[in-house]
C-alpha cells in the first residue's frame, strides 16, 4: 500500500512539473496567454461499483451508493491552459472526487481479503484524484465562428477505497489503492454565436475492451464579461472502469457545472 501511495504521488508530481516548466519559461510566459478555469461540478453518482479480491477470498461485487450509503458531493475542477499559438494550447486539469458513507450492511461483503459480515456498521471512503495533461489544436473551419480539432491527453488516476468496521473485534479495516496513467484522444469544438457568447463541446475517450474504458465529455456556454473574465456553465459526463484478474472498479458521474475563467 505504501508503494502504491508513493507511486501515486510520483505520477501527480510529474504532471505538475511538466506544466510548471511551460509556465515558468520566460519565452512562453512573455509571448503567450495563460488561462485559469475554476468551476464547481455537481454530479450525481450514477454508478460506483467495485470488487476486490484478496488472499483466498474471491471478493464481493458491491455498490458504494446502495450497499455503503455514500452521498452525492459537489466537486471542484481546476484547469490551467498555456496558449502555444492562435489555434493550440497545452492544458493541465485536476478534479478530485471524495465520498464517504456510514451504514449497517444488509449483506456480507468480502473486500481485499477481509470479510465484513451482514449487520455490521461500516464507515467507507472513496477518493479519486484525476489529473489530465493534454494538447488541444483547433482549426478555424469557419473563421471567427467555428473551430474544431483534436484533443490528445494523458489521464492520471489515483484512486483509493477504504472499508472500516470500527465496532468489530478485532477491528476490520481494508484499503485498496490504484494508480494508473493512460492516453486518450478526442475532439474539441467552439462555436461563436455572438462576440460575447460561445458554445463549446469536448470529449475524449479510450477503450481497452473488457479491461476497461474512460470517457470524459462536456458541453456548455461561455459568456465573456470583460477581457480577462468569462463565465462558464454546462453539463459533464465522466466514466472510468478498470478490470484486472477478477477484480474491477467502476465510477460514473454526470451533472451540471458552473465556473469562471481568468486570463492573464
Amino acid at each position: 500500500m505504501a508503494e502504491a501511495s508513493a507511486r501515486s504521488r510520483h505520477i501527480l508530481k510529474q504532471l505538475l512539473v511538466i506544466v510548471g516548466l511551460f509556465v515558468a519559461l520566460p519565452s512562453v510566459a512573455a509571448a503567450q496567454r495563460i488561462a485559469l478555469d475554476a468551476s464547481a461540478w455537481v454530479p450525481s453518482v450514477m454508478a460506483a461499483e467495485a470488487k476486490v479480491e484478496g488472499g483466498a477470498l474471491p471478493g464481493t461485487a458491491f455498490d458504494f451508493k446502495q450497499d455503503l450509503g455514500i452521498d452525492d458531493e459537489p466537486l471542484a475542477d481546476l484547469r490551467l491552459s498555456v496558449f502555444t499559438g492562435p489555434n493550440s494550447r497545452l492544458r493541465l486539469a485536476y478534479t478530485r472526487a471524495s465520498y464517504a458513507g456510514d451504514t449497517i450492511l444488509d449483506r456480507t461483503i468480502q473486500f481485499n481479503g477481509s470479510v465484513f459480515p451482514a449487520s455490521t456498521r461500516v464507515v467507507s471512503d472513496l477518493d479519486l484524484h484525476y489529473a489530465r495533461l493534454g494538447w488541444i489544436w483547433q482549426l478555424p473551419v469557419i473563421p471567427d465562428k467555428l473551430r474544431v480539432g483534436p484533443v490528445v491527453e494523458a489521464k492520471a488516476f489515483v484512486a483509493s477505497a477504504t472499508l472500516d468496521a470500527p465496532a468489530t473485534t478485532p477491528r476490520l479495516r481494508e484499503t485498496e489503492r490504484v494508480a494508473v496513467v493512460i492516453p486518450s484522444a478526442g475532439l474539441a469544438l467552439d462555436l461563436s454565436l455572438h462576440p460575447l457568447i460561445d458554445l463549446f463541446a469536448e470529449g475524449s475517450a479510450l477503450t481497452l475492451g473488457d479491461r476497461g474504458r474512460v470517457i470524459d465529455a462536456e458541453a456548455g456556454v461561455r459568456v465573456h464579461l470583460v477581457k480577462f473574465l468569462t463565465m462558464i456553465a454546462g453539463y459533464r459526463f465522466f466514466e472510468v472502469r478498470g478490470e484486472e484478474d477478477h477484480s474491477f472498479a467502476r465510477l460514473q458521474l454526470s451533472g451540471p457545472f458552473v465556473g469562471v475563467t481568468f486570463r492573464f
